[in-house]
């Protein structure tokens, strides 16, 4: 009987739940983002991004990438929905995103319309500063319903950055760190 109530209540209640509640956030470009439930199935448009949507909690949600995503080694065995030159839309139609994130100066304008077009929730990040790191991962999560991951990991990566700067034995790596793609 206890299994029985704990499986509703997970049903109801969590993540993906009939329960669960909307998200609100806003993107670097001051677009409104908001979803009726956290988001269930990501489509990350950056390798970098897809860094950030597993650090914020997310990686489970991850839906599909943009070829270079390597980094958890989990994105190495996601769906690849373009490049940095092309992506294929109906293949992203396919994977049913309820949110996809995009890195505004590495995607066309033409190809942000098109996202949109789909009538699927469209987070555009540019960051440019360390700080702007920290800013996304929180905002991420919020969008996926992960804060408290999210939190956590932007906290890291404000420590770990501060700490690269000065070469500390034994500073963590930044959770969120970006490092060159390898080619798949």
């Amino acid at each position: 009987m206890m299994r029985i109530l704990l499986a509703a209540w997970l049903l109801l209640c969590g993540p993906g739940g009939a329960l669960a509640q909307p998200v609100a956030a806003t993107d670097d470009r001051g677009n409104a983002i908001e979803l009726a439930r956290p988001a269930q199935r990501v489509i990350a448009l950056g390798p970098h991004l897809t860094e950030l949507v597993f650090a914020a909690g997310g990686g489970d949600r991850v839906a599909g990438v943009i070829r270079y995503s390597d980094y958890p080694e989990a994105a190495r065995a996601l769906p690849v929905v373009g490049d940095a030159f092309a992506l294929n839309l109906e293949r992203i139609a396919q994977l049913k995103p309820d949110l996809v994130v995009v890195w505004h100066s590495g995607i066309a304008q033409r190809q942000r319309e098109q996202l949109r077009a789909l009538g699927v929730p469209v987070f555009e990040s540019e960051i440019r500063r360390v700080a702007d790191i920290a800013r996304t991962l929180t905002r991420l999560g919020t969008l996926l319903g992960t804060r408290a991951t999210a939190d956590a990991a932007a906290k890291r990566c404000c420590g770990a950055g501060r700490h690269s700067r000065r070469a500390t034995p034994g500073a963590r790596r930044c959770a969120c760190s970006t490092s060159s793609g390898t080619s798949r």
